[in-house]
């Protein structure tokens, strides 16, 4: 999942989801070596479930 869409579907900005990336609030992209940056969507459902679970 492209760095965008990340941003789109949580509605949030760029220097937030980065933020949330540096400070280990949100599972880190693979970067490959072109400078591209992609997110493991099963990394990210995991982390909403844990996310549900931590707020119950």
């Amino acid at each position: 999942m492209r760095p965008t869409q990340v941003m789109s579907h949580f509605q949030i900005s760029e220097s937030t989801l980065w933020n949330w990336v540096k400070k280990g609030k949100f599972p880190k992209p693979e970067k490959f070596s072109n400078g591209v940056s992609r997110f493991d969507v099963a990394a990210i459902r995991a982390w909403l479930t844990s996310q549900k679970a931590t707020s119950n």
